[in-house]
């Protein structure tokens, strides 16, 4: 089992935030069946196995990097689909690939120089990351599929082969980037929710505090055109949960992060706990009335890449990016309990199970000077902390509930305290 990862650059844990982490990446355009491609794409081993023929009962997407499907605790989840063979040389398919080719099915699981062949997956630290999320997500029950789609990282941009948007000092280049982004990921979301996705896990933030209000401008139209629309035409039976991001910020029309700040009603926004104590904010997850629940993000373990020696391996990550995930499963969870609820309706009893609590704002770091870097944030503010047995419980009263008491529940339990990006809290 390999030791516990180091996850914080400079004060942020890791959520895979477009600005803050590896971001930008060679395209993985590569022609079928070539040397790179082979490299990128190592035989499935469970290719031949009837095990992921089984159609699962819900399907939860990651929108992420690279995913180990070898791993155990993975590989067992794949949903599998069947493939156009003379298109992709496979007749099956697991997943996505937006840094792939239109009907590359099977997902890369390195990110390749194409000058030289050489991986730089854990240069851009999403390998790690998609991983571990894919885990969380589905944590081993055998009736949730897994249906990864890799929009990480982002394949083009003004200045490829950079890890940070600061680094683009011209607004210009910030803008046209962040367009990119949004585009790219309102695309995975499209697919994602195109194939059945009944819940969409998106660890992953596009952050514009430091624009200025034209650049936002510009930014938000995009919006509309990209992933707004999707999600209003295309994901109508699909729970987006979304981090909220780990750069310590009060969330506000002014600082903020898609797609966690878009005010959509089938989107579910995860804010960090320090641990399973359930009483810290974590310092680093952004907060506000976007962040609509709380669960543990920091040091949680779950799976990352093995190797062939010892496939099972895992780690412990941070971030808002941990959280999130385990949210997601708990929609799963519910759903395999109630499979004609909405998304809305799912999300409501997350929220109407959840536990308001006190919570108290985790002491943030200091630098070597003794000086704390981390933005001002309330020490103390309410906040829904979610409960997994509430929920569940709940969730299978009104399964054998009679229909009058069905309607009872629904009333207490099914109609959401709040809209996303209205959290009283």
């Amino acid at each position: 089992m390999r030791n516990e990862m180091a996850v914080l650059r400079s004060n942020f844990p890791l959520i895979l935030t477009l600005v803050l982490s590896g971001c930008y990446g060679p395209s993985q355009d590569f022609e079928v069946g070539s040397d790179l491609w082979l490299k990128s794409n190592p035989e499935w081993v469970m290719s031949g196995s009837t095990a992921t023929q089984v159609r699962k009962r819900v399907t939860v997407a990651v929108l992420d990097g690279g995913v180990d499907y070898n791993h155990p605790r993975i590989r067992g989840q794949l949903q599998s689909f069947p493939a156009d063979i003379t298109q992709t040389g496979r007749t099956y398919g697991i997943g996505f690939d937006l840094m792939g080719g239109p009907f590359d099915f099977f997902p890369h699981y390195s990110v390749l120089n194409p000058e030289n062949g050489i991986d730089t997956s854990d240069t851009l630290q999403v390998r790690d990351h998609a991983t571990h999320v894919a885990g969380l997500a589905t944590l081993g029950n055998p009736e949730i599929g897994l249906l990864p789609v890799r929009v990480l990282p982002i394949p083009e941009g003004p200045s490829s082969g950079q890890d940070s948007i600061d680094l683009l000092l011209n607004e210009k280049s910030k803008v046209e980037f962040a367009i990119e982004a949004v585009n790219h990921v309102g695309r995975g979301v499209k697919i994602a929710c195109l194939h059945g996705a009944q819940v969409l896990n998106l660890s992953l933030g596009i952050s514009f505090n430091d624009f200025s209000s034209e650049g936002r401008q510009t930014v938000q139209e995009s919006l509309e055109s990209g992933i707004v629309r999707t999600v209003r035409q295309d994901c109508e039976n699909s729970l987006l949960v979304v981090a909220a991001g780990n750069e310590s910020r009060e969330m506000t029309d002014v600082s903020f992060s898609i797609p966690v700040t878009l005010e959509e009603k089938n989107i579910l926004g995860v804010g960090a706990l320090k641990s399973k104590a359930l009483s810290r904010t974590a310092y680093y997850s952004n907060q506000g009335r976007y962040v609509d629940i709380y669960i543990q993000g920091t040091h949680v373990n779950s799976s990352v890449p093995g190797t062939e020696e010892e496939p099972d391996q895992r780690a412990s990550l941070t971030g808002t990016s941990m959280a999130t995930p385990l949210i997601s499963h708990l929609a799963a969870r519910i759903l395999l309990i109630l499979p004609a609820l909405a998304p809305e309706e799912v999300r409501a009893l997350i929220l109407n199970t959840a536990v308001l609590t006190e919570l108290e704002l985790e002491q943030p770091p200091v630098d070597e000077s003794g000086v704390n870097s981390v933005p001002a944030l309330p020490l103390k503010r309410m906040g829904l902390v979610a409960s997994f047995a509430r929920a569940l419980r709940v969730a299978r009263e009104i399964s054998v509930a009679d229909d009058a008491r069905k309607v009872v529940l629904a009333r207490e339990f099914l109609k959401a305290p709040f809209e996303h990006g209205h959290s009283p809290f």
